[in-house]
């Protein structure tokens, strides 16, 4: 599954935008790792919808730079902040929740498990 990088950023935008203003707490974002021969790629899908049951995922970021590059990718559609904090710092997900309003719940690996938070952007 290819997508542009205008069109994940759509994508994107609209699955942040209908988790924000939704009525559930939590959504969820598959991690999908591309081994090829030459050169290794990750994406992030999810499903833009809060009722999901007959939705295909789409993909909202995509690096080869692993899951540190999608959240780079990702964050940056979302909005435009002067420092963005990588993945692996320990004071990601605050950042994350003071800057987007969410924070990582659950992970795993293969699933990242998105909450919001109360206060507001």
């Amino acid at each position: 599954m290819r997508t542009t990088k205008k069109e994940r950023e759509k994508n994107a935008r609209e699955f942040y935008q209908m988790f924000m203003n939704g009525n559930y707490c939590q959504a969820a974002i598959v991690v999908n790792r591309i081994k090829r021969s030459t050169i290794n790629r990750c994406q992030f899908l999810t499903v833009k919808s809060s009722l999901a049951y007959m939705e295909n995922p789409v993909m909202i970021a995509e690096s080869i730079m692993g899951i540190s590059g999608c959240f780079y990718e990702l964050l940056s559609f979302l909005k435009f902040s002067e420092q963005q904090k990588n993945y692996f710092d320990d004071d990601f997900n605050n950042w994350l929740e003071k800057n987007y309003n969410f924070k990582i719940i659950y992970k795993d690996g293969l699933v990242f498990m998105l909450g919001k938070c109360n206060r507001k952007v």
